[in-house]
C-alpha cells in the first residue's frame, strides 16, 4: 500500500522544518564568535584578497570613549599573552591557520574572560577571513589598501580607533599585562603596528 501524506500532515513538516531553519539562525547570531570559520569579506570580491606574508590579527573597540578603549587594551594583553604561550605554532602561515582553526575556543574564552573580569557590558564578535584594510605604513613599508586574510576581534559596534598587528612570525608577541600596568602607554610601543582609526 502506497502512503499518502494529507496536505495538513505537509503543512506541519514545512512549518517545523521554517522554525528550525529560523531557531538555527537565531543560535548562530548570540554574541560571541562566530563557530564557523570561514571567510568573511566586505564585499563578494573574495578572490581579490591581498596577498600577505602573515595573518592580520585586529581588535575594534566599541568607541572612543575611555572605557571601551581601555577594554580594547585589556583584550590586547590577553591577546599577547595568548600568542606568546603559543608562539610555536605561529612560525609560518600554514602553522597560524591551523592554530587558528584548533584554537579559536580557547580565545573566545580568554576574550570573554577578560571582558568579564573589568565587568565591560559590552558584547564582542570575532570573525576570520578576509576583511577590508585601508592603506597602512609599518616600518617605512606601504601595504596597500585591500583584504586581507585576518582574525578580527569587534568589541561592541566596533566604531573606535582599533589596533592590528601580524600573528605571525611573532610580530604580535609582547609584554604580559604584569610587565606593562607600570606603564600604561607601553602595549603601544614596539609590539603595536598600527594604531588607527577604524575605516569608514
Amino acid at each position: 500500500m502506497v502512503f499518502q501524506m494529507s496536505n495538513q500532515t505537509k503543512l506541519i513538516i514545512f512549518v517545523t522544518f521554517i522554525m528550525m531553519v529560523v531557531v538555527y539562525n537565531i543560535g548562530m547570531t548570540e554574541p560571541g564568535i562566530q563557530k564557523d570559520i570561514k571567510v568573511v569579506a566586505e564585499t563578494d570580491e573574495t578572490e581579490n584578497v591581498v596577498s600577505d606574508v602573515a595573518v592580520r590579527i585586529r581588535i575594534i573597540p566599541n568607541s572612543n570613549k575611555y572605557e571601551d578603549q581601555q577594554a580594547k587594551k585589556m583584550v590586547k594583553y590577553a591577546i599577547d599573552e595568548f600568542l606568546t604561550e603559543n608562539a610555536e605554532n605561529l612560525t609560518d602561515l600554514v602553522s597560524t591557520r591551523e592554530f587558528i582553526a584548533q584554537e579559536v575556543t580557547n580565545l573566545e574564552n580568554r576574550v570573554d574572560h577578560v571582558l568579564s573580569s573589568i565587568q565591560y557590558k559590552e558584547g564582542f564578535n570575532i570573525t576570520y577571513g578576509a576583511h577590508l584594510f585601508p592603506e597602512k605604513v609599518l616600518d617605512g613599508v606601504v601595504y596597500e589598501e585591500g583584504y586581507y586574510e585576518s582574525l578580527v576581534i569587534t568589541l561592541g559596534e566596533g566604531g573606535g580607533s582599533n589596533w592590528w598587528c601580524f600573528m605571525n612570525p611573532g610580530l604580535c608577541l609582547g609584554p604580559s599585562m604584569s610587565e606593562s600596568e607600570s606603564d600604561d602607554d607601553g602595549w603601544n610601543g614596539q609590539y603595536t603596528a598600527m594604531e588607527s582609526a577604524q575605516e569608514s
